[in-house]
């Protein structure tokens, strides 16, 4: 069953851009691009206690969100993909920690990890 169509209706949606690194590979070595904006609607969640359970307690301190999406999100260093996928919502960017691919219900779920940044003094 496609729950998608549910799911993203435009009263439960607000905008996110997920940057995808780019890049590629010359002479066996991984050369990093810019990053790729793809701004997406998206249904944002607190996580649940079983889902946060699957993060480390620095990375539950930090703060994180669950994110429903109609579009893969990835997850890993690969040759294809670069490295995991960064969310940006409300002023802050999260980096994307769990996927759950259901595809085929209409849906990806994330789970994401607020990044916390350095000020230099």
């Amino acid at each position: 069953m496609n729950v998608g169509r549910v799911l993203f209706r435009a009263a439960l949606t607000q905008p996110i851009t997920v940057y995808r690194q780019n890049g590629s590979w010359i002479g066996g070595r991984w050369t990093p691009g810019s990053p790729l904006p793809i701004p997406m609607q998206a249904v944002v969640n607190v996580p649940s206690g079983d889902t946060l359970d699957m993060l480390s307690q620095a990375d539950q301190e930090s703060g994180a969100i669950e994110v429903f999406v109609p579009a893969p999100l990835h997850l890993e260093l690969t040759q294809a993909t670069g490295t995991s996928d960064q969310i940006q919502w409300n002023g802050d960017t999260y980096r994307v920690m769990h996927v759950w691919d259901w595809s085929a219900n209409g849906y990806v779920k994330a789970l994401a990890v607020k990044m916390t940044t350095t000020t230099e003094a």
